[in-house]
């Protein structure tokens, strides 16, 4: 290793913290009944509500809120008896509505842990990933690109936008390679 990273290793301590975005399995979207089928043509399966047009109110998916409570008490989860949908506004190429609902400061749920069974090959033991909160939210659309003999072009599919996505969040605790 060069002089540089060594000086570097020795003044910093890497922590890292996770978010993990997992796609819950529902037939709808998370604020509206288009389907969530995989596989469908860019920009099918939308509506008002995927799209942001003014004057469309969001619905919340009954069966998202099972499945993510469900895997919430899989992960030893706290179910928090008030969770709450907070509207980020900020700007992104897979935002172009400019917003997305997900959760942060209440969340659906908080305080699990993750078991990794590692087989007693590092350890003798199970290691654990804490979840200091995990909450819903909507995907982002995707930038689809296109190259033809004239020029380069980007579309958004507007498809994904909305499906349902549980975040478990992890504190910052990964210190290593190994971790």
């Amino acid at each position: 290793m060069s002089d540089a990273t060594e000086r570097w290793k020795e003044r910093y301590e890497m922590v890292v913290g996770l978010e993990v975005h997992v796609h819950l399995k529902t037939a709808t979207k998370i604020f509206c009944r288009c389907s969530t089928d995989f596989g469908a043509a860019p920009n099918v399966n939308t509506c008002p509500i995927c799209l942001a047009l003014p004057g469309a109110l969001p619905v919340l998916n009954e069966k998202a809120v099972e499945l993510a409570s469900r895997a919430a008490l899989a992960l030893g989860c706290t179910l928090n008896k008030v969770s709450v949908f907070a509207r980020k506004n900020y700007f992104y190429p897979d935002l172009p509505k400019g917003y997305q609902i997900s959760q942060f400061d209440q969340p659906l749920a908080s305080n699990g842990k993750l078991v990794i069974d590692l087989g007693g090959v590092h350890s003798a033991v199970d290691q654990f990933v804490a979840l200091n909160r995990l909450g819903l939210t909507n995907g982002q659309s995707y930038p689809l690109d296109f190259f033809g003999a004239e020029r380069h072009r980007t579309q958004s599919n507007f498809r994904i936008q909305t499906n349902i996505q549980l975040q478990p969040v992890q504190p910052p605790s990964v210190t290593s390679a190994f971790d």
